[in-house]
C-alpha cells in the first residue's frame, strides 16, 4: 500500500514539474535582443492541439507549433515576411527557445534565405 502511494506522489510531483514549464496564454510584449526596456511589439500567445500558437498586433502568425520539452526547452515554426514589396508571407523558418517561467521566455529564429535570424525576449503583459 504504502509503494502504491509513493508512486502516486512521484507521479504527481512529475505532473507538477511538466505543467510548470507551460506558458501562460494571453497578451505579451516582445523586445529584440540588446534592445531592452522598448519593445518592438505586442503579441498574443494562444494554444491549441497542436502547440502554442503566436500572432502578432496585426493579426499575422509570427510562430507556430510551438511545444515546450520538460527541460524548458522549445521548438517550433517560426512564419517569415516580406518588409518590402512584394509584401506578405515569405516562408518558414526553425524556431527554439527557452522558457524561464510561465511568464517570460526566449526566442531564436534560425537564418533562412533573405533573413538574418533573430534573438527576441517575450514578456507576458499584465497591464
Amino acid at each position: 500500500m504504502f509503494k502504491s502511494i509513493f508512486y502516486v506522489l512521484i507521479l504527481a510531483i512529475i505532473v507538477n514539474l511538466v505543467q510548470s514549464q507551460a506558458l501562460q496564454v494571453g497578451s505579451y510584449a516582445r523586445y529584440q535582443e540588446g534592445t531592452c526596456p522598448t519593445p518592438t511589439g505586442g503579441f498574443n500567445i494562444t494554444q491549441d492541439h497542436f502547440g502554442y500558437q503566436i500572432i502578432n498586433a496585426s493579426g499575422r502568425n509570427t510562430m507556430a507549433n510551438i511545444t515546450v520539452n520538460s527541460d524548458s526547452s522549445f521548438t517550433g515554426s517560426g512564419y517569415l515576411y516580406n518588409l518590402n514589396p512584394p509584401y506578405g508571407f515569405s516562408g518558414f523558418t526553425s524556431v527554439k527557445g527557452i522558457v524561464y517561467n510561465q511568464y517570460m521566455f526566449t526566442a531564436t529564429y534560425a537564418k533562412a534565405p533573405g533573413y538574418a535570424g533573430g534573438t527576441f525576449f517575450f514578456q507576458f503583459n499584465s497591464c
